[in-house]
C-alpha cells in the first residue's frame, strides 16, 4: 500500500504537484493539526525555563502573570488566567471538532 499512490501516478501520468495536493496533503493534515495543538498545550504550560531566563521587556505570558502575582495584582492575575484557560479550552474544542471531521468511523 505504501507505493500505491506513486504507481497510480506513473500509470496515469499524473504530475507530482497534483499527487501531492490530492493525496499527500490530505493524509498529513490530521497529523499536522494534532501535533500543532499538542505543542500548543504543552508550551503554554511550560514556564520554568522562562522564569529563569527572562529579561526585562521580553517576558513570556506566564512570567508576566507570575510578576503580576508577586507585585500583589491578584485580581489581574485571576482575570488573565481565566482568559488563558478559555483560550486553551477553545483551541482543544477546535481540535476535537476538526479531528471528528477526519474520523474514519463517523463517530
Amino acid at each position: 500500500m505504501a507505493d500505491e499512490p506513486l504507481s497510480h501516478r506513473r500509470v496515469l501520468r499524473i504530475a507530482l504537484p497534483i499527487v501531492l495536493s490530492n493525496i499527500t496533503v490530505p493524509l498529513l493534515g490530521p497529523a499536522l493539526f494534532g501535533s500543532f495543538f499538542l505543542a500548543f498545550v504543552f508550551f503554554f504550560r511550560e514556564f520554568a525555563i522562562s522564569v529563569l531566563l527572562f529579561q526585562s521587556g521580553t517576558e513570556v505570558f506566564s512570567v508576566a502573570m507570575f510578576d503580576m502575582f508577586t507585585n500583589g495584582n491578584i485580581g489581574e492575575v485571576g482575570a488573565v488566567s481565566v482568559i488563558f484557560v478559555a483560550a486553551v479550552v477553545a483551541m482543544l474544542a477546535a481540535l476535537s471538532k476538526l479531528l471528528k471531521s477526519f474520523s474514519l468511523y463517523g463517530d
